[in-house]
């Protein structure tokens, strides 16, 4: 392809800048003369537009998280066409506050979906060597350093126009982030403060706790001890009542064994009786006799001096013999009396021993249930107990973790300070 000297003509261009912008326009050397040169090439450049667009974004695919934030913020295709448009006007040869506004509005999109400013300018050098790769194909090498310096300095105020951009943002940022440090700085210290009242607070109130749950852990040990020496007592008084209520049974077995032996005295008191009253008619009988043998022995006279003699004796023996069992049948009678008051006392004392043997036998089923529910209690307080203890550890752990939040508290209050 030949290549041509540019054609320059007195287009009328427009480089109306304020303020910053102007003072950086002075410092890069961007004037009118650049406008126009821009005007001249533009022409070359929209018909390679697509080409220079597409090496551009050749380029830009190269960085996965670029083309990352590009997918999840917009398309390439749009994309595609408004590279184009924003080429072409920075070619068109008016730059003015209108230009100037497009080109902020850009930044700041960038800005908002958190393109980093590396990436945005380095763009640009991208952005320039396509465009000077398709003028070098049209225009005479003795042109292309006027064309080069213009292009340039276009992008160098594009360039400008971004990092004030980003500046604004920045600074609109910081003051945004000032604000709020401010604000949570206030709230955290509202809230510190209020933290360590609540703190200190919960802190007596688990103290507090602790000590109460102490107290009850205290208490219940104190519980299961006395169920202990009472389940050890009742474990005693029952070993007791058996042995007692062994002695009644024996006591019992003695009484029925005492009525079966009284028994046995009374017939042998009541044959006694009966040989008594025969001893007793046996005397009578004798006495008789020996009257008879007294009366004879008189009649008999001397002869029956002797016989009289004996039968006297016999009387005596006779007298004697009644008298002693006189005396026998009075003993006997004294004897069957206190008989029969014994078998009298008796069933009285047979069914006291049996009726103290039941009540023996209820208390003893009394203590051995008292046993077993001192046992249940024992361990159900055992069981209190070890929860208990394991409530006072959890406390005292959320006393420790109340510590140590009244602890970051305080280092939150002096960072803040610091703030």
């Amino acid at each position: 392809m030949k290549q041509q000297r540019l054609s320059i003509q007195d287009h009328p261009v427009i480089l109306h800048l304020e303020g910053e912008l102007s003072k950086q326009a002075d410092v890069i050397g961007l004037t009118e003369s650049d406008l126009q040169v821009a005007k001249a090439i533009q022409p070359i450049v929209e018909k390679h537009i697509i080409e220079i667009v597409t090496c551009f974004y050749d380029a830009i695919g190269k960085e996965e998280s670029l083309m990352q934030k590009i997918r999840e913020h917009s398309t390439i295709d749009r994309l595609r066409h408004t590279l184009q448009k924003h080429v072409l006007e920075m070619l068109a040869g008016r730059i003015d506050a209108a230009y100037i506004t497009r080109r902020q509005q850009v930044a700041r999109t960038h800005l908002r979906i958190q393109l980093m400013a590396k990436w945005y300018i380095g763009s640009f050098a991208e952005l320039e060597r396509a465009i000077i790769e398709i003028c070098e194909r049209y225009i005479d090498a003795r042109d292309m350093t006027v064309v080069r310096d213009a292009i340039r300095r276009l992008l160098s105020l594009e360039k400008q126009i971004v990092l004030e951009s980003f500046d604004e943002a920045a600074d609109a940022m910081r003051a945004q982030m000032a604000e709020m440090k401010q604000r949570i700085s206030e709230q955290v210290n509202d809230s510190a403060s209020e933290l360590a009242v609540v703190t200190q607070e919960s802190s007596a109130s688990v103290e507090e706790l602790v000590a109460q749950s102490q107290h009850i852990v205290a208490f219940a040990h104190s519980v299961a001890e006395i169920a202990v020496r009472v389940e050890q007592s009742s474990s005693q008084g029952m070993k007791q009542i058996e042995e007692q209520l062994m002695r009644l049974q024996e006591i019992h077995a003695g009484v029925e064994n005492i009525g079966e032996r009284n028994q046995s005295l009374r017939t042998a008191a009541d044959r006694i009786g009966d040989i008594a009253a025969m001893v007793r008619e046996v005397s009578e009988t004798t006495n008789l006799l020996a009257l008879n043998a007294a009366i004879q022995a008189a009649q008999a006279g001397e002869h029956g001096q002797g016989f009289a003699v004996v039968a006297n004796e016999v009387k005596k023996l006779a007298s004697q013999t009644g008298k002693m069992a006189e005396e026998v049948s009075e003993m006997i009678h004294a004897i069957r009396h206190e008989i029969r008051a014994v078998s009298d006392a008796l069933p009285i004392i047979s069914g006291g021993v049996a009726d103290a043997n039941e009540s023996m036998q209820e208390t003893s089923g009394f203590f051995e249930t008292l046993v077993q529910e001192m046992g249940t209690i024992r361990t159900k307080t055992e069981e209190i107990e070890t929860e208990l203890e394991d409530s006072v550890r959890a406390l005292e752990e959320v006393a420790r973790s109340i510590s140590q939040v009244a602890a970051a508290s305080d280092e939150l209050n002096r960072l803040t300070s610091r703030l």
